[in-house]
């Protein structure tokens, strides 16, 4: 590539770009529906932003909400915390050692979601180690990944082993309903 005069595609993303595709009304299924049931976690997770520590996890089911939450909250973040510069690792984006020091100097929050089927995440909590004065993760799960992305982190010190994540249980029957109303409407 570098041949070519051709730069390499980022695997990181803004807040926006990553939602963009789920951001129509039309499709099926979308993100611009209203969040239900999720008020105490929303709140769990704005405090676990807010408090600085190094990682910040949130687990739960496919289909649980996950990545609806996270986009409430960061939204939120972004509001409180403007020069703090928020990248969300694509899907299908190649992590690699330049692609983590392109990022460049300043205070960072790193996304992933949907982390489980990520299995190259080391280097990226090797990177928020080294630079933890500013560099914060934020890393969506479900439960079969959390383990291992946990003793990641606790490895590099990132972690508190006695620090839980934000988990996510199944919806209560209400709020279900509320959200299935939305859907059907």
């Amino acid at each position: 590539i570098a041949l070519l005069g051709e730069s390499a595609s980022s695997p990181w993303e803004s807040l926006d770009e990553f939602f963009l595709a789920f951001d129509d009304r039309e499709l099926l299924f979308n993100h611009l529906w209203e969040l239900v049931g999720r008020e105490t976690e929303l709140n769990d997770l704005t405090k676990r932003l807010e408090d600085e520590s190094p990682v910040v996890f949130l687990v739960g089911a496919g289909g649980s909400g996950k990545s609806r939450l996270l986009k409430q909250a960061l939204h939120q973040y972004t509001e409180h915390h403007p020069t703090v510069r928020m990248y969300f690792l694509s899907r299908d984006g190649e992590l690699s050692r330049q692609s983590i020091d392109d990022l460049g100097e300043g205070r960072l929050l790193l996304v992933v979601d949907d982390a489980h089927d990520r299995p190259d995440l080391h280097s990226l909590f090797e990177f928020a180690s080294v630079n933890r004065d500013r560099v914060r993760l934020v890393v969506a799960t479900r439960a079969y990944g959390y383990d291992r992305h946990r003793t990641q982190a606790i490895r590099f010190s990132l972690l508190d082993p006695k620090i839980t994540a934000v988990i996510l249980e199944d919806l209560k029957l209400e709020d279900a309903e509320k959200l299935a109303r939305q859907v059907l409407e």
